[in-house]
């Protein structure tokens, strides 16, 4: 989980000369709710930035944090949390939800102040890894480091581990669309962790010039937006544009494409009536029927708020392999 609040968190208490950890979760089974990767930033001061899972198990690891902040500690400490009444007593977590997670607690030093900065810029394909151990945090060309989907973490025991995280293993959303819908869904994925890009036609949309939270925004012929959107396990793209026929003429672009999901924003009489139209060009039904439209889960949305949470819900659904 990349969460840029953390990072500046970090950043910022090494420039205030603050003393501040990262907790890491580097390892997690069955049904712990702090998953491998999530993190937390806090520092002397009591400022928060992150998860790394919530709950009384959160409370207890932060608590602990501040006592290592003002203790001054100076190395990394794992801790290994049970969710449940096994184990021995210093392990257990105090919930009860099964499952078991590993949380390092990093003292951050000025010398990580790179670091920091770095991982704050858009990482969609950079083949960096970042490798925390007992010895340091780091920055490692991906090359050097091969190993499979997105987290690693190599012999969890108290004097020998070593965790590693794949930063060029980013979700890219397209969004063909700048409108109000297009706005509010990009504020709520790139909070998801989703790198965001968003074209348009229009060389003059308010909602596209206010959209703060993409990462990229493109003003392009809509007939050459296939072009510039990429195919793979975590490509997503949504077609909301302002016309039926702005619609037809991504879509047709997009449907062959390898992506992990597809959606157009359209009611049921106009969704069909694309279908129909490129079933008459030749377009296989077994490729039209797995765009999803109308977008989103069935949650009677109406504002582009409600409609932006109903596409990224079903979004992250299809990410879970629940659709």
């Amino acid at each position: 989980m990349r969460d840029n609040r953390v990072w500046v968190l970090l950043q910022e208490a090494i420039t205030r000369q603050v003393p501040a950890a990262l907790m890491v979760v580097i390892d997690s089974q069955s049904s712990s709710p702090g998953r491998q990767g999530f993190k937390m930033a806090i520092d002397l001061e009591g400022n928060l930035a992150g998860s790394i899972g919530g709950g009384l198990m959160e409370h207890d690891l932060v608590e602990k944090t501040k006592e290592q902040l003002h203790a001054r500690f100076n190395h990394p400490i794992l801790l290994n949390q049970l969710h449940n009444d096994s184990g021995e007593a210093k392990d257990r977590s105090g919930m009860i939800c099964s499952g078991s997670q590993k949380v390092v607690i990093y003292p951050i030093s000025l010398a990580s102040e790179s670091v920091f900065q770095f991982l704050q810029q858009p990482l969609k394909e950079i083949p960096t890894v970042l490798q925390l151990s007992q010895t340091g945090l780091s920055l490692i060309p991906k090359k050097n480091h091969c190993f499979e989907g997105r987290y690693f973490c190599d012999s969890v025991a108290d004097t020998s581990w070593c965790y590693r995280e794949d930063l060029s293993f980013q979700k890219v959303l397209y969004i063909i669309g700048g409108g109000h819908v297009s706005l509010a869904l990009s504020r709520i994925m790139e909070t998801l962790d989703f790198y965001v890009v968003v074209f348009d036609d229009r060389p003059k949309v308010s909602t596209l010039e206010n959209n703060l939270f993409a990462q990229e925004k493109h003003i392009i012929s809509y007939e050459q937006v296939g072009s510039h959107i990429q195919e793979g396990e975590r490509c997503y793209a949504v077609i909301m544009t302002a016309s039926h026929k702005a619609d037809h003429i991504v879509l047709e672009q997009l449907v062959n494409k390898r992506l992990r999901y597809l959606g157009m924003m359209a009611s049921k009489a106009k969704g069909k009536a694309i279908f129909n139209q490129l079933l008459s060009k030749g377009i296989d039904q077994s490729r039209l029927s797995k765009v999803h439209t109308p977008v989103g889960l069935p949650i009677a949305s109406k504002t582009p708020e409600e409609i932006a949470i109903s596409i990224s819900a079903e979004i992250v659904s299809c990410e879970h392999d629940q659709l």
